[in-house]
């Protein structure tokens, strides 16, 4: 188990959704542009409704 406050890391390889109280982002199998493109729209989504 780890303690509090320990960061924990992923692959970016490892990551095939990104899910927020906004949306989702799919990002298995895409390049790095469209996994970057992916995200700024879900902090889009989230400028949008704030």
């Amino acid at each position: 188990m780890l303690a509090p406050g320990i960061p924990v890391t992923t692959s970016k390889n490892d990551v095939d959704y990104v899910v927020t109280e906004h949306g989702v982002a799919k990002l298995r199998g895409k390049t790095v542009r469209e996994r970057t493109q992916e995200l700024i729209r879900l902090l889009t989504l989230n400028l949008e409704n704030n």
